[in-house]
């Protein structure tokens, strides 16, 4: 990275990337654009050169805010930025910013780390242990430190909680994310355990349910009839997981060791071969 340069920048000279991580706040634009239209941009936004042109790094919201309220130009700090580093930038100024959901800040997470592995990849396992014993001949070591303890000293989070928030996105698929927001799990990280921690038929279950108005959360979508409290979550999606695992036999060895009759556990390990026998 070079030094930085600050100065006004036409807005007409300045392209959004598509590949936002985030989506424009239309409230949240038009909120800012009141604060800037009584006491001016505070803070500039960031871009990269491109050409004659530059991409916006950080401050999508900002440069949104300005460009309603009709400016020609906004204040700019210029950067020279890799690709990796220009996305690094993007998502620390949204993880110190704006308060973001449970979901989007375990998912700003993940991708922060993928960007730090792709930046620092002798760091993605604790770095050449040989090579650690002498810092003064790895730049490497020098330069970088593990993903947690930067991230955790950047954004202003425990390093427990960063790798809790980045289990949390391991777990997903972006189909699954797309499912999630609009339920009451985008902001519950308890919960979200909970569902990464389920296979994904019981995902499929509990998501339909909160999504029909039939559960209002993870415990009442799998709450029998009657009952007036269900199992923890967590150790019933264990168990069921377990179970799919489990091979034909193993699943005898269970049912018999809980007293199952051989005719029911026969049922329930063999259902296919009950029918047909039906």
């Amino acid at each position: 990275m070079t030094s930085q340069t600050v100065l006004p920048i036409r807005l007409d000279l300045i392209d959004v990337p598509a590949n936002r991580l985030r989506n424009l706040d239309p409230a949240w634009v038009d909120h800012l654009a009141g604060l800037i239209g009584v006491s001016r941009l505070k803070q500039p936004i960031l871009v990269r050169p491109k050409g004659e042109r530059f991409e916006l790094v950080a401050g999508e919201h900002r440069h949104a805010a300005v460009t309603k309220l009709g400016h020609e130009t906004i204040m700019s700090v210029v950067e020279q930025l890799t690709d990796d580093e220009a996305r690094l930038a993007e998502i620390d100024e949204n993880l110190v910013r704006r308060e973001l959901s449970v979901l989007d800040r375990a998912i700003f997470l993940a991708e922060r780390k993928a960007v730090w592995e792709r930046m620092y990849p002798d760091t993605q396992h604790g770095g050449d242990r040989k090579s650690l014993k002498n810092k003064d001949e790895n730049q490497v070591a020098n330069l970088a430190t593990r993903f947690s303890a930067d991230a955790a000293e950047k954004v202003g989070m425990s390093e427990r909680s960063i790798q809790r928030a980045c289990n949390i996105a391991a777990g997903l698929t972006p189909e699954i994310v797309a499912q999630l927001r609009g339920t009451y799990l985008v902001d519950h990280q308890r919960d979200l355990e909970a569902f990464v921690a389920m296979s994904p038929d019981s995902q499929k279950i509990a998501l339909t349910k909160i999504a029909a108005g039939d559960a209002q959360n993870i415990r009442e979508a799998f709450r029998q009839p009657g009952e007036v409290a269900g199992p923890p979550p967590v150790t019933a999606a264990k168990l069921l997981d377990i179970w799919s695992r489990a091979s034909a036999r193993e699943k005898r060895q269970f049912l018999s060791l809980i007293k199952v009759p051989e005719d029911v556990a026969d049922a329930v390990v063999n259902p296919r071969r009950r029918s047909k026998d039906n």
